[in-house]
């Protein structure tokens, strides 16, 4: 079941936010979290594994082991401030794939590179890199992300 496109000011957020938490869980269900990169392109989210040091090789990484063992994610994008009044997060559930960046759309790296320069750098971001792919299935928004008819809704 796919989502339905996100409104406007969330796509406009997805294409800006530079930084978000990936949430993964292994079959038995333990949960993983780590922050991470990611563009936006053609309704999807694609998140890196580039080669910056990593303490193992990209495919023993955990939240590529979890999500070989369960194809399920979630992506948090949030905003704290100071005044509770402004605060907001984006939840997207999502399902995942795994590919290399060279299996996927040319538009995607040339959209990280755009995003992130330190990806201009081939050695940052080689052909063989692995990109997780979420393919959204539904969301949350709540606070300054909420929607007009969403922030109107009893509680």
């Amino acid at each position: 079941m796919a989502t339905p496109p996100f409104p406007q000011p969330l796509e406009q957020l997805l294409l800006q936010t530079r930084r978000a938490h990936l949430a993964t869980a292994d079959a038995p269900g333990d949960p993983h979290v780590v922050p991470v990169v990611f563009v936006y392109v053609g309704g999807d989210l694609y998140i890196p594994i580039d080669a910056k040091p990593k303490s193992v090789a990209q495919r023993r990484l955990k939240r590529i082991r979890n999500l070989r063992e369960n194809p399920r994610a979630a992506l948090l994008i949030d905003h704290y401030d100071e005044d509770w009044s402004r605060l907001g997060f984006l939840l997207i559930h999502a399902a995942a794939e795994i590919a290399p960046l060279a299996d996927c759309s040319p538009a995607v790296g040339e959209a990280l590179r755009r995003k992130y320069p330190h990806y201009r750098q081939p050695a940052m971001l080689p052909a063989e890199a692995l990109v997780v792919r979420l393919r959204p299935r539904r969301y949350h928004a709540w606070g300054v992300f909420a929607q007009p008819e969403e922030r109107q809704r009893p509680t």
